[in-house]
């Protein structure tokens, strides 16, 4: 599978869930089973900010109310 073929597919899944929590282990773990597809989690990291960067999608950290403080992961992505 080409670079192409992964970001297609990674913005597939994406949009698919919008607004559901997500994290690069769990689109990992999509890709590999759902999908067939073998890429690593620097690469969906990656990816993941290059469409940040390019406005494609944008990412939503979770806030705890009662620390007071934003959670690391998981976060939704939004188009």
């Amino acid at each position: 599978m080409n670079n192409d073929e992964k970001l297609k597919t990674l913005i597939e899944i994406i949009s698919s869930s919008i607004g559901s929590l997500t994290n690069p282990t769990k689109l990992y773990n999509t890709f590999i089973n759902e999908c067939n597809k073998n890429i690593n989690n620097e690469t969906i990291s990656l990816y993941l900010k290059y469409l940040e960067e390019a406005f494609l999608i944008e990412k939503s950290k979770r806030f705890d109310v009662k620390g007071k403080k934003y959670i690391k992961t998981p976060s939704k992505y939004w188009c």
